[in-house]
């Protein structure tokens, strides 16, 4: 799992849960929430090996989805005060 998520780059702060998806040979999903180590031994509960079609999800956490909100809610008050800001900077 180690090289899957360093290929996507470094886990954020504020990043939650790890999500493994497993389609099985009987048809079934398994669907595993992994407590992800990066230096946890691979092969372990913590670093499991992946096995071809396995996705992995990497959730917000609650205070990541709320920064998230927070963004995109303040974004037009921040490009209009930049706007504003840029055009007095030429009238004057």
């Amino acid at each position: 799992m180690k090289k899957a998520i360093d290929l996507t780059g470094p886990i954020k702060p504020l990043s939650g849960k790890i999500v493994l998806i497993r389609y099985e040979k009987d048809g079934t999903v398994l669907k595993k929430n992994i407590a992800y180590s990066a230096v946890a031994k691979r092969g372990s509960k913590r670093n499991p090996y992946l096995k071809e079609d396995d996705l992995i999800s990497v959730k917000n956490s609650f205070f990541g989805k709320t920064t998230g909100v927070l963004k995109e809610v303040t974004a037009p008050f921040v490009g209009i005060y930049s706007t504003k800001e840029l055009i007095e900077g030429f009238s004057n």
